[in-house]
This record gives C-alpha cells, structure tokens and sequence, in this order.
C-alpha cells in the first residue's frame, strides 16, 4: 500500500509541476479517480519494465505519453484530474477512502486476474 501511494504521489507531483491550480471545479467522482489512478499506477509500472535498458529522459518522455493515454482513455484532462487530486488532498477523510478504494479494487483486478491463469 506504501508502495502505492508513493507511486501515486509521484505521478502527481510531475504533473502538477505544469498543471493550473484553480480548484473551481468539482472534483471528480472517487470511482472514477481510482480507475483513473489504478490506470497511471499501471503505465508506471510498464514504463519501468520497458526502460530497464533506457536513459531518464527518454523515461520521463514515455511516462508522459503514457499519463496522456490514461487521460485521454477516460476523456478527463490533466487539469481536471489535478484540481480532483489536489481537493482530495485538502479533504484527507475523503483521501483514505480514495486510497481505501484504489486498494481494494487493485486486489479485485489482481485475484480476477490470477483466476484466469
């Protein structure tokens, strides 16, 4: 779980480094977050295997495309992603359940997973 939220906190910090930081906006929905955020911590996790032999810029390069694709596969922007995260950040009972909520539905895929081995 540790693992995870490190890996989550990462992914948000590269992004928010370049993201707008207007939270008008509602945040999105905590199912449609963890998908999202399960989603990111995958193309994390591909990157790391693809780049085994690579240079960290060509990394930071291909981490990027695969946030995009995430994104772009759940029609949400960077921007609206960013103002979600930074609110559940300012909301740390709603921040446990997202985290909660990412961590049980990643057992969900990964038991679902291993019974069609």
């Amino acid at each position: 779980m540790n693992k995870i939220i490190i890996t989550v906190l990462t992914i948000a910090i590269s992004f928010l480094i370049t993201s707008c930081k207007n939270n008008s906006q509602k945040s999105l929905p905590i199912d449609t977050m963890k998908v999202i955020m399960f989603d990111l911590l995958s193309a994390e996790e591909l990157n790391n295997m693809i780049i085994v032999k690579d240079t960290v810029q060509k990394t930071k390069k291909l981490n990027l495309q695969f946030y995009r694709e995430v994104l772009e596969k759940h029609h949400v922007s960077k921007e609206e992603f960013f103002k979600s995260y930074q609110y559940f950040e300012t909301k740390p009972d709603k921040m446990k359940l997202l985290f909660d909520s990412l961590y049980a539905y990643a057992n969900r895929i990964k038991e679902k997973q291993a019974k069609n081995r």
